[in-house]
């Protein structure tokens, strides 16, 4: 009973559901049109002030259109689910224990890469892509 307590605990503490809630936020940050790429500011366009509604809108450079946010965001949804899957059919084989470490591993990286997708200003794709692997390996340890 106390592990299976542990796990649900564990599966509520790494994130992944906030990533899967805030994957639009992350994806779609864009940059005022004043500041340069060394400012390090960045705003949600979930929010924007009003001299950003045209970037909000998917029209300005460093945005997302709401169309791409989406489909990236179904995207990471089938991640999760591919992980799942695959997880199912490696516990058997590999164990849980092996299956739980390498991937809170794999998990605290794809973590540190979602962070540094903030610092570095990386194009939607990596973004997406961080995000996949993130949601994937969190399925695969606590599924």
């Amino acid at each position: 009973v106390a592990l299976s307590l542990a796990l649900g605990l564990a599966q509520q503490v790494t994130g992944t559901e906030a990533i899967l809630y805030y994957t639009p936020r992350i994806l779609n940050q864009c940059l005022p049109p004043d500041a340069g790429e060394s400012s390090g500011v960045c705003h949600a366009s979930a929010s924007p002030p009003p001299d950003l509604a045209k970037e909000a809108a998917g029209d300005g450079a460093g945005c997302t259109s709401a169309e791409a946010v989406f489909l990236v965001s179904l995207g990471v949804g089938a991640c999760k689910l591919g992980g799942e899957l695959v997880a199912a059919a490696l516990v058997d084989t590999l164990g849980r224990r092996s299956t739980i470490i390498w991937s809170n591993l794999a998990l605290s990286a794809f973590t540190a890469l979602i962070g540094l997708r903030f610092l570095f200003h990386w194009p939607v794709s990596a973004s997406a892509a961080a995000l996949c692997l993130a949601v994937a390996a969190a399925a695969l340890c606590l599924a």
